[in-house]
Order: structure tokens, then sequence, then C-alpha cells
């Protein structure tokens, strides 16, 4: 099998953000098909920068790119 970008992103059946407050932490917990659950998060430096949506996608790019070691873990293992 050959680990895809498009093969991870099948896994995903939920996802949540929050971002604490008073801060620029975002944190993106994406929620896969086995009810595992993968974490990534985003800090922006100046709080005047701060683009929630940018946040988001950080958050969540940084949590899909976890899923590449575990993944592949997984299936050579299998």
């Amino acid at each position: 099998m050959k680990l895809t970008i498009e093969h991870l992103e099948s896994l995903v059946v939920a996802e949540q953000y929050h971002v604490f407050p008073d801060t620029t932490m975002t944190v993106c917990c994406i929620t896969l098909k086995n009810g595992f659950a993968v974490i990534g998060e985003s800090a922006c430096i100046d709080p005047e920068n701060f683009d929630d949506r940018v946040g988001r996608e950080i958050a969540r790019a940084e949590a899909i790119d976890k899923l590449w070691a575990l993944e592949g873990y997984r299936i050579k293992q299998a």
C-alpha cells in the first residue's frame, strides 16, 4: 500500500478547534475513524497579526503531518 495524503484525509471523521483565551494559540483535534485523536497546534508571535483562519489551517496541517508516522507504522506492522 502506498501512503498518500488522500488516504490520511479519508481517515478523518471530525475536527475541533480551540483558541485559548487571551492568546494566539490555536489547537486542532482531528478524530479518526477508529476513534483515535491527533492534536496539532499553532501560535502567532504578534497578537495584532493573529488570523483565526490561518491558525486553524496551520494547526490542522500539523495534526495531519503527525498521521504520516502513525499510519506508516500501522501499515508496516500489518
